[in-house]
């Protein structure tokens, strides 16, 4: 199986290769897990940021072939535990 961890922004802070890196070390054999940075959107003084995550989450869309599952990682979004992934996963073999 392979995953994809699509984040916005090309240079990811310590902690983030961090957790990539132990997530793709923890899913081990028949889990393939890769990360695709994407460039942030053009933010300036008169724009809102609205169009600059529009254009983020097309380059993200982009990356998503017909077919794939997607789990968008959002704050307000339903809560996930490390197990509860798991069995996601599972299920989707």
């Amino acid at each position: 199986m392979r995953l994809t961890m699509i984040a916005a922004g090309t240079r990811m802070p310590a902690w983030v290769e961090q957790g990539y890196q132990d997530y793709a070390r923890r899913l081990g054999g028949d889990c393939r897990l890769e990360l695709v940075e994407i460039p942030l959107g053009l933010r300036t003084r008169r724009s809102s940021g609205d169009r600059a995550k529009m254009e983020e989450g097309e380059r993200m869309l982009r990356q998503v072939a017909a077919g794939d599952r997607v789990i968008a990682l959002e704050v307000t979004g339903k809560s996930l535990d490390t197990e509860g992934l798991a069995r996601c996963l599972e299920d989707w073999r």
